[in-house]
């Protein structure tokens, strides 16, 4: 069964009516910003970014694969995102937190957030959990990377 591709603006019409069909395919990049996303189906391939900021993303499968950048700030996440692959890579990818940056895992055992990274367990460690680093964002990524080991929970 071949899987039928959408312009972005088309998707997202069919995506927000709650109509796009599962195993569909965007070209592009699409903008969900700010969207009420319960009940939708998204795209399993996006070909450029997503952009899914200050969506509520409970029960959400996020697509497996995206050409582009995935945008996650200010969402509320609460839980960790299904893998993903990002251009095109081998490399999957998973958010284990959000905390105005999305705390991105990989499955070779990395921490990327914002222009942080690509860093070991220990390196992210390091910068996230040094004495120095009382904030929010700190305690929540720590917390995230101690629960979330990539080693354990790659499968």
């Amino acid at each position: 069964m071949t899987s039928k591709t959408y312009t972005a603006a088309r998707a997202k019409r069919l995506i927000l009516d709650g109509n796009f069909p599962e195993g569909g395919i965007v070209e592009g990049s699409l903008y969900l910003s700010g969207c009420d996303l319960s009940g939708v189906t998204l795209p399993t391939t996006i070909g450029g970014s997503l952009d899914l900021s200050g969506c509520d993303l409970s029960g959400v499968t996020l697509p497996t694969t995206i050409g582009g950048s995935l945008y996650l700030s200010g969402c509320d996440l609460s839980g960790v995102t299904g893998w993903w692959s990002d251009n095109g890579e081998a490399t999957r990818r998973r958010c284990i937190a959000v905390s105005y940056y999305a705390l991105i895992q990989t499955d070779t055992g990395q921490y990327i957030a914002g222009c942080r990274g690509p860093w070991t367990k220990k390196q992210a460690l390091d910068h996230w959990g040094h004495a120095s680093r009382k904030d929010k964002r700190a305690k929540a990524f720590v917390a995230a990377i101690e629960l979330y080991d990539a080693a354990k929970l790659a499968a």
